[in-house]
């Protein structure tokens, strides 16, 4: 078994910014390629682009701890939840601060999601599969950072959450 992997190579195209995300079984790879997600299954070796795409190019990706939502952010402030398993876009939002943000991430249970604007980060409930009027709700926004919020990181309990 060979393991000579690099990104560029590996994602296809060259990578440009933005994280690279594993689904919490290990076996899948996402990985950003412009505007849309692409796919990598690294135990079947098969690859697939997600059929959907933002129209800006997309700056995050956060997976739900069980794996069932994707989260992403694109540079024009569009966020996008989509179920993985049915590779459809279930809700999306624009978000105030469109340029600023620089981490999205899921809380350990998967209940929130937090994500960064500038000085200050907000708390979000997560929306469920079922069709909701609302289903983005502002859960707490909490700021007084004396620069840019750049990274952020869930406690394993769920109970604390750290900025950088």
């Amino acid at each position: 078994m060979r393991f000579g992997y690099r990104l560029s190579r590996l994602s296809g195209a060259v990578h440009s910014g933005g994280n690279v995300v594993f689904s919490p079984d290990g076996n899948t790879l996402y990985s950003l390629v412009g505007n849309r997600v692409a796919a990598f299954d690294l135990v079947a070796h098969t690859c697939f682009t997600l059929p959907y795409e933002h129209a800006h190019p997309i700056r995050r990706l956060a997976v739900s701890p069980d794996g069932r939502f994707l989260l992403t952010v694109d540079k024009g402030g569009y966020l996008f939840l989509v179920h993985l398993l049915r590779r459809i876009i279930l809700c999306r939002m624009r978000l105030k601060r469109t340029h600023k943000v620089r981490d999205l991430v899921f809380s350990p249970d998967g209940q929130f999601f937090a994500i960064t604007q500038e000085r200050q980060f907000q708390v979000w409930r997560t929306p469920g599969a079922a069709r909701e009027f609302a289903p983005f709700v502002l859960h707490r926004t909490y700021g007084s950072h004396s620069d840019d919020i750049l990274n952020l990181a869930w406690s394993p309990c769920g109970q604390f959450l750290t900025t950088a």
